[in-house]
């Protein structure tokens, strides 16, 4: 008689870890991605302020400042994976007369990551800078000049994959949970993150 209640306890103790085992390991997952989430944004950040200052200073341009970016993102590793990343790096120089007296935006871009959410400031009408900035760029004829001369903007792009298999537990319906469509064909199931800086 008191053998089939053992064996009902010893099956219900079995389900509960089962139950409770699961819910430990997706609350690892969880904390997890969104650790390596929030690392990758703070690492995009850190790369689109740091090429801003560099380029607005004329420290480093063109080809070398592309180069020391893509280094700079250690643990994204731009530099050994150029589909997951694009960086454009926009400079805005004021209108030099009255007869071209609208600002002059030059775009120079590394990495191969596309998309429709994937924009260059040069596909802007202000060059990606708000239009009170954008405006102080253009030749003022009463001056005889524009109030500044020039502003650079440095747009960083990063298709973030998760690293654990999360969605997949968490999908019933074949659809991913976290994709976010970048269309980028290469890049199935990621999380575009994208940082601007204006100098």
């Amino acid at each position: 008689m008191g053998t089939p209640r053992i064996q009902s306890q010893k099956g219900m103790a079995t389900l509960e870890f089962a139950v409770v085992a699961s819910m430990l390991l997706i609350m690892a997952f969880v904390i997890i991605d969104f650790g390596s989430l929030i690392q990758a944004q703070a690492v995009v950040t850190n790369i689109s302020r740091e090429g801003g200052s560099l380029a607005s200073r004329d420290l480093k341009n063109g080809p070398d400042l592309l180069n020391l970016l893509a280094a700079s993102s250690a643990p994204l590793e731009f530099e050994t994976h150029p589909e997951l990343y694009k960086i454009y790096i926009a400079k805005v120089d004021a209108g030099e007369s009255a007869a071209a007296p609208d600002p002059v935006c030059t775009v120079q871009e590394s990495g191969t990551l596309s998309g429709e959410a994937v924009v260059s400031p040069a596909m802007s009408a202000t060059c990606d800078l708000p239009q009170n900035l954008y405006d102080l760029l253009k030749f003022d004829d009463t001056i005889q000049t524009s109030p500044l001369s020039q502003f650079t903007v440095v747009k960083v792009f990063y298709a973030h994959k998760p690293l654990t298999p999360l969605e997949n537990l968490l999908d019933n319906s074949g659809q991913p949970l976290l994709n976010i469509d970048t269309d980028a064909d290469n890049i199935p199931d990621a999380m575009l993150i994208g940082s601007t800086a204006i100098f």
